[in-house]
């Protein structure tokens, strides 16, 4: 069968990768501005798309373990995941209000990485993601996430800026 040039294939899953950033906030207004919540069954009816609404956290260095008490870092970095945890739960709740479904993703590692794993996992069409906005001696030094996913990312990538 041959592919319409004129249409675009119906998007099945969207991932959108968020990190509490103004860029991410607009990645997720892009998707709620530009993506109809339901696309068409063939027969009349619409589903709703799925949403996975990732957010990676970066594992924290490992610091000196003190064994008399529970180490200040250990404390802050589960402040850090459950702030991850109530920031994809937020988002995915704003695009499920708005038609969609959506769940929320939360994960700990290298955050290009595991946007890549999921995305493939899932079978995603399409990654949405925010644009940091780093200058080109930043992005040389600190590499950029954005970047990384639309370089090894086996889908499209939306990058909103």
């Amino acid at each position: 069968m041959k592919a319409r040039k004129d249409k675009a294939a119906p998007l099945r899953r969207i991932i959108l990768a968020i990190d509490g950033s103004a860029a991410s906030a607009k990645a997720q207004e892009f998707v709620l501005a530009n993506f109809q919540p339901g696309r068409s069954t063939g027969k009349g009816g619409r589903v709703p798309i799925p949403v996975s609404v990732v957010h990676v956290m970066a594992r924290q260095p490992l610091a000196p373990i003190e064994f008399r008490f529970k180490a200040p870092w250990i404390r802050s970095e589960k402040k850090v995941k459950d702030a991850g945890l109530r920031l994809v739960r937020q988002s995915a709740q704003q695009l499920i209000q708005a038609g969609f479904t959506a769940e929320p993703v939360c994960k700990v590692g290298d955050p290009a990485e595991e946007i890549i794993k999921i995305a493939s996992r899932q079978h995603a069409d399409l990654i949405v993601m925010g644009a940091r906005g780093l200058g080109t001696l930043d992005r040389v030094i600190l590499g950029s996430v954005s970047m990384q996913v639309m370089q090894y990312a086996d889908c499209p990538v939306l990058v909103v800026r």
